[in-house]
C-alpha cells in the first residue's frame, strides 16, 4: 500500500514533466515555497538553486511590489476560509532579468497529509499578450471616446447623453448648455426630464422604448419648458 509521502512523490514527478509552470506553497504567513517544477523557473528565467537561495517565500520575491502579494495572499485566502478548492488571480511577475510578465495564477488548495498548514498549488498561464491587447483596445477606445467628445463639442445643435435606466445626464455640448443658459458642470447627473423638460417625472413621451443600436429615432417635438420646436434625432449607444 503506498503510503501518502509516496502519492505526494509521485504527484510532483508527473507534475514536474509538465511545460506549464506550477509552484508549491505552505498556506503561512510569507506563502513558503515548498517545491516548483522546471517550467516555473523556465517562466522566470531562473536556475532553481539561485531562485530559492534569493526567494525562499513569495513575500520575499514580490518584496518590490508588496500590494501584488498581499492581493494575492488575500485571494487563496478567502478562497479558503470560504470552503472553496480554487481560485484566479492574475498578477505581474518579475524575471530574471528585470522585466516583467502577466500571469494567471490558478490556485488550488489542499489539506496538508501531515495536519500543518493547508497547502497550495499554483498553475501559471503566461497571459502576457492577452493584457498587452487588452491595453491596446483601452487605449483605442480613450482615442474613439476623446474623438467622439470633440465631434460632439464642436457640433452646431443641441446634443445631450442620459442613462436610459436612470435618466441622469451623463453628458452635454457647448450648444446645448448655451441652449438651456446652464453650465454643463451643473448639469451632469441631474435628470434629463428635469432639466431639460422642466418635469418632476420621466416624460410620458420617452422616445427610450424605440431606440436601437443601429438605428436612429427621429421626431419632432415642442418644448413647453423652452418655448422651442426641435427636431430630435435619438440612438443608443454604450458610453464609456
Amino acid at each position: 500500500m503506498m503510503t501518502q509521502p509516496g502519492r505526494t512523490m509521485m504527484t510532483e514527478a508527473i507534475l514536474g514533466l509538465l511545460g506549464t509552470g506550477i509552484s508549491k506553497h505552505y498556506m503561512d504567513d510569507p506563502l513558503s515555497i515548498i517545491w516548483c517544477n522546471p517550467a516555473f523557473y523556465k517562466m522566470l528565467g531562473y536556475k532553481e538553486e539561485d531562485f530559492l537561495r534569493e526567494y525562499p517565500d513569495f513575500r520575499r520575491y514580490f518584496g518590490m511590489e508588496p500590494g501584488v502579494f498581499d492581493g494575492m495572499k488575500a485571494c487563496f485566502e478567502e478562497t479558503y476560509a470560504q470552503g472553496r478548492g480554487s481560485a484566479v488571480y492574475q498578477a505581474p511577475m518579475t524575471v530574471c532579468n528585470g522585466e516583467s510578465i502577466w500571469v494567471e495564477m490558478n490556485g488550488t488548495i489542499v489539506e496538508s497529509p501531515e495536519g500543518g498548514p493547508p497547502i497550495l498549488y499554483i498553475l501559471y498561464s503566461d497571459i502576457s499578450k492577452w493584457m498587452l491587447e487588452q491595453e491596446r483596445l483601452v487605449r483605442s477606445r480613450e482615442k474613439e471616446t476623446g474623438n467622439f467628445r470633440w465631434m460632439m463639442s464642436e457640433y452646431a445643435g443641441n446634443v445631450y447623453i442620459s442613462d436610459m435606466d436612470t435618466y441622469e445626464l451623463l453628458y452635454l455640448n457647448k450648444h446645448a448648455s448655451e441652449t438651456l443658459q446652464v453650465h454643463a458642470d451643473a448639469l451632469i447627473g441631474r435628470k434629463c426630464y428635469e432639466v431639460i423638460q422642466g418635469r418632476s417625472s420621466p416624460c410620458s413621451f420617452c422616445t427610450n422604448q424605440y431606440l436601437e443600436e443601429d438605428g436612429t429615432y427621429e421626431w419632432e417635438f415642442y418644448n413647453p419648458n423652452l418655448k422651442r420646436t426641435f427636431i430630435i434625432k435619438d440612438r443608443m449607444i454604450n458610453w464609456e
